[in-house]
């Protein structure tokens, strides 16, 4: 797929707006329970307006909620309330290390990507619970690209999913996702893919006919696509920024 330009940008002035904003806002640390008990940390990008629209983050394997750190306060500034997790499933990303992966390796808690998936639940509940009332989406990076496609399509909670380089991750289970979204038939959907994952990307997308799928041979794997660049610049503009505005507003 080739990356057309980018036009009628002033259609969507928040879209402007994130793009000038420097990546540099100071999120708030804040803790939350996963139905096994274990603690749960996450960064908290909030905005003044609890009705408005909310984002949940969710990182690729051996990653952490510094994944985000780049990406979540230009969705603030244009208006999203953001909360990045850090799954069971993780590690560290640029010197922000995973702290509920290190609770729950002393703990000697299921560390796989699967168990993981409870965690994204107990974002969910935390963030209406808080009094967070907005249309939500779910935003997953690779492994938790998958499990916020199947979260989504069984919670009513959830209004849309932006899924980064998706894929049948959960061995020896070779169907756990295409089987698993036949409830986001009615549900936006955005899915991004480098061209070299085509293979994994396509079947899932089949899986999801309303879904949008986003394929280049220079995006990257998972979230930090977006992260410098100029093909990051347009995946923001042309792509996901057009896609939180139609879905969530």
């Amino acid at each position: 797929m080739r990356l057309a330009p980018v036009v009628l940008l002033f259609a969507l002035p928040s879209l402007a707006l994130a793009q000038a904003t420097s990546p540099e806002a100071k999120p708030e640390s804040v803790e939350l329970k996963a139905p096994d008990g274990l603690k749960v940390r996450a960064d908290l990008y909030a905005t003044k307006d609890k009705r408005g629209p909310v984002l949940l983050l969710c990182h690729q394997a051996r990653s952490s909620r510094g994944e985000y750190r780049a990406i979540a306060p230009r969705l603030q500034a244009a208006g999203y309330t953001c909360l990045a997790l850090d799954q069971r499933s993780g590690g560290e990303w640029e010197g922000v290390s995973n702290e509920t992966a290190r609770r729950a390796k002393a703990a000697g808690k299921d560390l796989g990507y699967l168990a993981a998936r409870q965690d994204i639940e107990a974002g969910i509940a935390w963030l209406r619970r808080q009094g967070y009332r907005g249309k939500l989406a779910l935003w997953g990076s690779s492994y938790s690209a998958s499990l916020v496609l199947v979260v989504g399509a069984k919670s009513k909670e959830v209004s849309a999913v932006l899924s980064f380089a998706p894929g049948e991750y959960f061995r020896p289970k070779t169907d756990y996702v295409r089987s698993g979204v036949a409830g986001l038939a009615k549900k936006p959907v955005l899915i991004v893919s480098p061209a070299k994952e085509r293979g994994q990307a396509e079947p899932i997308k089949a899986a999801i006919p309303s879904a949008k799928l986003v394929i280049d041979a220079q995006i990257q794997h998972g979230s930090r696509t977006l992260y410098r660049g100029a093909l990051a610049k347009t995946l923001w503009t042309r792509d996901v920024l057009p896609f939180l505005e139609r879905a969530l507003r």
